[in-house]
């Protein structure tokens, strides 16, 4: 049992048994080689708007300096294992890389994780809840992943009792809600993931290779993502072949609010990229907005088809009229157009999607290509959007 810190009234007491710190052995550094780069493969970010990084040697300055205005700038020193730490860089928070024992509170990169190997020193991740990614799962039932919080905000007590090197944790653009200035009191490098405000789909996906930078592979994260590209232009082109662009409905409705992405998010774009128009399209918010329902409603008079992204909870057309009349008024509900991004959710609403999107812009963009213009991907098999059915 170990008092690990205390700030304010804060005071976390924990014991961890073996099982809970069982991580892959880590590799016993070489000695320090001064004028060595050792890091031969690396990112270079041409698409992502919240961050960069630069490479020194034996180190490595990433800058986080989010477009929102929260007025913060970050920065993270990563240095290699074996080697010093070098002096400059004052404010920076500092991190032993490759990171051996890490907790991820920030469900969207869990597929990213699983795809690149990057399960074994993972301890802790936000909630079970929401989960779709089999080995997280199964680290769950056997006690070697532990939840540390619940929903996209950290719980500091549980989150420093699994002993972590590093935790990743949303970022968001409400100070309030976020948790790393305390973490970083506490001695424990908090770094923020802020995907969410980027304008592009490919903006998006590059946070891929900012989690390659703690775990030095870059080299394939890089081919992934330069492959992904590809894909990703060719898709664009071949909508851009669309006689017509309908106009498309987003968001979903609460009580007397509409909350939907802003004009000028990732999620925006890929419906232009995808040889449509956001219903939308003039807003300048970067994230989620909430909207009176009455106005929605104004705007979307010509919409042809609505992306519901809580579809999830209606499996017919019907259910949704009768969960909220209102929804008839909409022309696409009328015309039986409604797709939400929940295709294979589980009997628990656990949908592939919230874990597996992230680095799969170019999937999404099919599956939106599919649907507003099915003439040019006339054999599609859908991955992530699924057509709310007309019946029951």
């Amino acid at each position: 049992m170990r008092l690990l810190a205390s700030v304010g009234c804060l005071a976390v007491l924990t014991a961890c048994s073996p099982a809970e710190l069982a991580v892959r052995p880590a590799a016993k550094p070489e000695p320090f080689s001064a004028g060595r780069d050792y890091f031969p493969d690396k990112a270079v970010v041409r698409y992502a708007r919240q961050f960069g990084v630069s490479y020194h040697g034996h180190y490595k300055v990433i800058d986080f300096d989010p477009t929102v205005p929260t007025r913060e700038r970050l920065q993270y020193l990563l240095v290699q294992r074996g080697t010093p730490v070098p002096e400059g860089y004052p404010n920076a928070q500092v991190v032993q890389i490759p990171v051996n024992r890490y907790i991820h509170l920030h469900n969207a990169y869990y597929g990213l994780l699983e795809r690149f190997h990057l399960l074994d020193g993972l301890a802790g991740i936000s909630s079970i809840n929401g989960v779709t990614v089999p080995p997280i799962l199964e680290g769950y039932r056997s006690g070697r992943i532990r939840e540390a919080g619940s929903g996209s905000h950290s719980n500091i007590e549980m989150a420093i009792g699994l002993d972590p090197e590093v935790i990743f944790l949303f970022y968001s653009a409400y100070p309030e809600y976020n948790v790393h200035p305390k973490l970083r009191e506490l001695g424990v490098p908090a770094v923020q993931l802020a995907d969410q405000f980027e304008p592009t789909p490919l903006g998006r996906a590059e946070w891929m290779k900012l989690i390659a930078l703690f775990f030095n592979r870059e080299a394939e994260v890089n081919r992934a993502f330069d492959a992904l590209e590809s894909r990703y232009e060719a898709l664009v082109q071949l909508a851009e072949k669309a006689g017509s662009r309908p106009r498309v409905l987003g968001g979903a409705p609460s009580s007397s609010q509409w909350m939907l992405f802003g004009g000028r998010n990732f999620q925006s774009q890929l419906i232009a990229d995808a040889g449509a128009e956001y219903f939308w399209p003039g807003d300048a918010h970067q994230s989620l907005l909430n909207v009176s329902y009455e106005i929605v409603y104004d705007q979307s008079n010509e919409t042809d088809r609505w992306l519901a992204s809580s579809g999830m909870y209606y499996r017919s057309i019907d259910g949704l009229i009768a969960r909220d009349r209102r929804l008839a008024w909409f022309r696409p509900v009328q015309q039986r157009r409604v797709f939400a991004f929940d295709r294979n959710a589980d009997r628990f609403r656990r949908i592939p999607y919230a874990n597996y999107s992230l680095d799969r812009p170019d999937a999404l963009l099919s599956d939106l290509i599919a649907v507003f213009h099915p003439e040019l991907l006339p054999v599609h098999n859908f991955e992530f959007l699924r057509e709310v059915s007309a019946a029951r």
